[in-house]
């Protein structure tokens, strides 16, 4: 259904599509992609094979095992370092429509470059060329895909809605099972209760206009027949459905009690009463607790980058995460903060004017956030105590490194 055109759609859609039957080869990995410079190229290159970009595998970079493995078997490691790309531009880099500010000094560079290095933020199309020519640096076959996102779907009238603001581009990558789709575009909008109700009530509005200009504009009367009919039968189906639902919880509940008073006989109705408002409190405590631990981990989870990730993601990565908040939340108190934009390696390597083992925890610790939050990696009970310990250790490190500089920052940091 497209509501944003004036006219009605088509019965169908049709579309041309044309291939060359050609792709670049595996080449040297020196020749030119997309009309760049060798200078920007290797700029490109060189991100794409940070181990904290493209990722590692047994402690070395996914690129390298590419470049030395045989040439038949070099598409094994495309899709994991695809998928790491996707999840280090998601993390990393914000979705933004407004580029005025950046204008000139796009317009002036090459743009896609200047959106890696500098901008780290943009539309989908940057985030899909940018993602498309760190594949191609690699030897990788990659190419962008433009086309409309369509996650709108009208459950009152069982149809998906597209408008031109869902225009959306994301890329495709070869691996050795074929051809792959990635979308490193990070989150387009924040969900929210209020933003839920208000598309609902757009989903109800576009389906009343729908059935409207369907059954009654067109003046056909069997569709208005049809229409009043099938209207009808929703709602006397939905009615029995809800009385369906009520005898049953109502003979769940007869049942319930029937086995609760043999057992509790002796204690009277009194007792009954205080057993059932005990089991009411004590299920409101849990609910309570458990809607605020899952409050902290979304505010965790917004602390230290996870917010374009879904909600049950957000979650378990906090949970695993919960040391390296408290190791930023601990360099915060001392005057070292993460500047925006900065990526958690930059960030770590910055603070080489503190003590040695300082850090060196701070790079290990950051280490482990790479490989927990874009690897497969997963922290034990007993690797989460030892991380712990590790925060203790440098919180301690850092309080006798201040109490020797008069409780001052270190001079070299200015935040």
């Amino acid at each position: 259904t497209f509501s944003d055109a004036e006219v009605p759609p088509p019965s169908g859609l049709t579309y041309d599509v044309w291939c060359t039957g050609e792709i670049g080869g595996e080449g040297s990995g020196d020749e030119p992609l997309g009309g760049l410079d060798a200078a920007d190229l290797n700029k490109i290159r060189a991100l794409a094979r940070d181990p904290t970009v493209c990722g590692t595998l047994e402690g070395r970079s996914l690129a390298e095992l590419r470049d030395i493995a045989p040439a038949a078997n070099k598409r094994q490691y495309d899709a994991q370092i695809a998928g790491h790309i996707e999840g280090y531009l998601r993390s990393n880099y914000s979705y933004t429509l407004d580029l005025s500010d950046d204008r000139d000094l796009l317009l002036s560079q090459e743009p896609i470059v200047v959106f890696l290095t500098t901008v780290k933020k943009g539309h989908c199309e940057y985030f899909a060329g940018a993602m498309t020519l760190m594949c191609q640096s690699l030897g990788m076959h990659a190419r962008v895909v433009t086309g409309f996102k369509c996650d709108d779907y009208n459950a009152a009238g069982g149809y998906f809605l597209v408008r031109q603001s869902h225009a959306h581009a994301w890329v495709e990558v070869e691996s050795a099972q074929g051809w792959k789709s990635y979308d490193p575009t990070s989150s387009r909008m924040a969900a929210s209760k209020w933003a839920g109700m208000m598309q609902s009530l757009r989903h109800l509005y576009d389906y009343l206009q729908y059935t409207w200009n369907k059954s009654v504009i067109t003046y056909d009367a069997s569709s208005r027949s049809g229409l009043m009919m099938a209207m009808d039968g929703k709602m006397t189906n939905w009615l029995y459905a809800v009385t369906d639902a009520l005898r049953r919880w109502q003979v769940r509940v007869k049942n319930w009690v029937a086995r609760l008073l043999p057992r509790w006989g002796s204690m009277g109705w009194r007792g009954i009463k205080y057993a059932v408002w005990l089991w009411v409190a004590g299920m409101a405590v849990w609910i309570i607790r458990r809607r605020w631990e899952r409050g902290r981990m979304r505010r965790r989870a917004r602390r230290i980058g996870l917010r374009h990730l879904a909600k049950p993601e957000q979650i378990r990565l906090a949970r695993q995460l919960g040391f390296y908040e408290r190791m930023m939340r601990l360099l915060e108190r001392g005057g070292m903060e993460r500047r925006e934009g900065q990526t958690p390696l930059e960030f770590g390597r910055s603070l080489d004017f503190l003590p040695g083992r300082a850090y060196d925890t701070v790079l290990r610790l950051t280490r482990v956030f790479y490989r927990l939050r874009f690897g497969a990696a997963r922290v034990e009970e007993g690797h989460q105590q030892r991380l712990e310990s590790a925060v203790d250790e440098l919180a301690r490190l850092l309080k006798g490194s201040q109490a020797g500089n008069g409780g001052r920052v270190h001079p070299r940091y200015n935040g």
